[in-house]
């Protein structure tokens, strides 16, 4: 009697953790997919407002230089807000999916039959996120595409144009008819260079802010994921 009612009292404890697990994993993924849409809805407001700015700029023939340069500034301060709350939403959004994961891991290890029937392989504390953005060759890559590169993308060229408006604003108040030089190669070059130094310097921090999070949240690993 007192084996059989030590294997109900296991088998109890069991269905009591299984179940408890499940409602675990059914909120982190809802957690997920919802932080996920918050950062979508995010970007998307991001590039219509920068749209509908841009594009009331080259319009309205009234607005002046000043006017113009204040309107692009505004932009990139917002678009730096967005793409840190895009790092957090895509730490956060990892966070969710390694505890799904752990969730899965326990569930493999309890019925090691089940693994060759789920749709992605067990990898406990995974996705990671340091070796997505990596070293310094990689800062001058696209990464994944994915909502970070899009935003840091946006705030590269709006750096640009804001700085290319400074030194043609600069040139017509120096002289009202600057030469050619002035006029088209300088905000050209100007341009160039903080799209560039934008584009690296925001793909640097956020390397570095993954790598606080990853020794945050959990071990380090070096196979690659996804977005």
């Amino acid at each position: 009697m007192s084996k059989a009612s030590d294997y109900r009292d296991g088998c109890e404890d069991s269905t009591v953790a299984g179940d408890f697990l499940i409602a675990e994993f059914n909120e982190l993924l809802s957690s997920f997919r919802h932080t996920e849409e918050l950062g979508e809805k995010r970007v998307e407001f991001f590039i219509t407002l920068t749209t509908a700015v841009l594009g009331a700029v080259v319009l309205l023939d009234r607005i002046t230089g000043a006017v113009a340069i204040a309107a692009l500034a505004m932009l990139l301060i917002f678009g730096l807000l967005v793409r840190k709350r895009i790092i957090r939403r895509n730490i956060k959004s990892h966070e969710y999916l390694r505890g799904t994961d752990r969730i899965r891991c326990y569930f493999a290890s309890m019925h090691p039959e089940w693994e060759e029937y789920m749709f992605t392989a067990i990898r406990q504390d995974e996705p990671t996120r340091t070796s997505q953005i990596g070293g310094p060759i990689s800062c001058l890559s696209f990464g994944t595409g994915g909502l970070l590169q899009v935003v840091s993308l946006v705030n590269s060229l709006l750096g640009g144009a804001l700085a290319a408006l400074v030194v043609l604003n600069a040139a017509f108040q120096a002289s009202p008819a600057p030469n050619c030089t002035w006029a088209i190669a300088w905000p050209f070059l100007s341009a160039l260079i903080v799209a560039i130094c934008l584009w690296v310097g925001q793909m640097e921090l956020s390397r570095r802010q993954y790598v606080k999070a990853e020794k945050r949240i959990g071990p380090e690993d070096e196979s690659p994921n996804g977005d």
